[in-house]
């Protein structure tokens, strides 16, 4: 199982315990959905370096790059609600592999962990989250410089850095 616990309210690299790789190319998020940034909620594919998003880690922070790329790797769908009303309004469709933001009851009672990075492959079988057949082939991912958890389609998931 890959945890990446966070040990304080602004997570930084050294309080992420990283005990696996993140393959970039089985993470990320499909065009369309909004990621909060210094001028509102804005889809991925319009994102560009320069831009400045907003980080739970650092506040505003400035995209370095966006990559985008194709994803042949499993699908998971977060429910709309999964935590709480309108997070996510909708049922959001991710890769496996994308690193999730879990905090607080959902945390501790999965995890033993106050707050939790976890990739969402780790939640299957819990309420609200499932595999899909499959989600869109293009992903896009958001580099910062240095780690940040963003927020993006309603939920808390990590860069990609």
């Amino acid at each position: 199982m890959d945890l990446y616990p966070i040990d304080h309210d602004i997570p930084h690299p050294d309080a992420v315990r990283v005990a696996g790789r993140q393959d970039r190319r089985q993470s990320g998020v499909p065009a369309g959905t909004e990621i909060l940034t210094v001028d509102g909620a804005l889809p991925v594919e319009f994102l560009s370096a320069g831009d400045r998003i907003v980080s739970r880690d650092a506040g505003f922070v400035t995209v370095q790059t966006v990559c985008h790329d194709h994803c042949s790797g499993a699908w998971m769908v977060v429910a709309a609600g999964a935590f709480g009303p309108g997070k996510p309004e909708t049922d959001l469709a991710l890769p496996s592999e994308q690193r999730l933001l879990l905090r607080g009851s959902q945390a501790r009672a999965l995890f033993g962990e106050a707050q939790v990075l976890v990739p969402l492959s780790e939640l299957a079988g819990q309420p609200h989250f499932a595999f899909c057949a499959n989600g869109p082939a293009q992903v896009f991912s958001i580099f910062c410089g240095q780690p940040q958890v963003i927020y993006a389609g309603g939920v808390e998931l990590a860069t990609a850095d």
